[in-house]
């Protein structure tokens, strides 16, 4: 799947960052993990390509391919 990670500079000294590791309090820009349909046997150095789409209130991913 696909985890998403979000840093925002909204201003010179305003940075808000979702980062994984970083505990924050409950909102909507949460770390979100985005899991296939199917699990992928994904070796280091191989290249997935991913196809997002975006519709103003839902992000979706899906797996085009292995390369």
């Amino acid at each position: 799947g696909v985890a998403q990670w979000l840093r925002l500079q909204m201003h010179d000294s305003i940075t808000y960052e979702n980062h994984p590791s970083t505990k924050t309090d409950a909102s909507t820009w949460q770390t979100c993990l985005y899991r296939f349909a199917e699990p992928l046997d994904v070796t280091p150095g191989q290249t997935v390509v991913v196809r997002a789409a975006h519709n103003r209130s839902a992000v979706w991913f899906a797996c085009e391919a292995l390369e």
